[in-house]
């Protein structure tokens, strides 16, 4: 085959981007992991809940498109659209481990008891010498921690 007639059927054919794309995947492999974990979440929801991507597309107010990188895990989501997805799944899609200083802890400090026996428990908190009070509710799984009012 001649050299010229080489160069033209190369001319329509794409470049391989695939040692780019491997640096990307190297540089970017932490959030890309994250994102992979959301989205086997997503579409274990998804499944769950017999929803498809076009729903949950128009519940999210985005493009078929978007859900579909979403899915994918190729998406370098905002905490606003995890807050998003996680409220119209109806399900918590990243979560934080305890650590000293965390409300659960510090909670569990501050009463000196117990106080995740129950499913929904209240429980006011002197504030320092100030002695405000603050009125919580701590759900079953004492992972999360609410304030939902304040009283002097």
């Amino acid at each position: 085959m001649s050299r010229e007639k080489l160069i033209t059927l190369n001319k329509g054919v794409k470049k391989s981007t695939w040692v780019e794309d491997a640096k990307f995947r190297l540089a970017n492999r932490k959030w890309l992991n994250y994102s992979h974990e959301i989205a086997k979440r997503i579409l274990t929801e998804i499944k769950e809940k017999n929803l498809n991507q076009n729903k949950l597309a128009m519940a999210m107010g985005i493009s078929a498109q978007h859900i579909s990188q979403i899915v994918k895990g190729r998406e370098n989501l905002t905490l606003e659209s995890i807050a998003k997805l996680s409220t119209i799944l109806e399900v918590e899609l990243i979560s934080f481990p305890r650590y000293k200083y965390s409300s659960v802890a510090l909670i569990a400090n501050l009463n000196n008891n117990t106080v995740f026996n129950s499913a929904v428990t209240s429980s006011a908190i002197p504030d320092g010498d100030n002695s405000l009070q603050y009125t919580l509710v701590i759900k079953a799984d004492a992972t999360r921690v609410s304030i939902i009012n304040k009283a002097a």
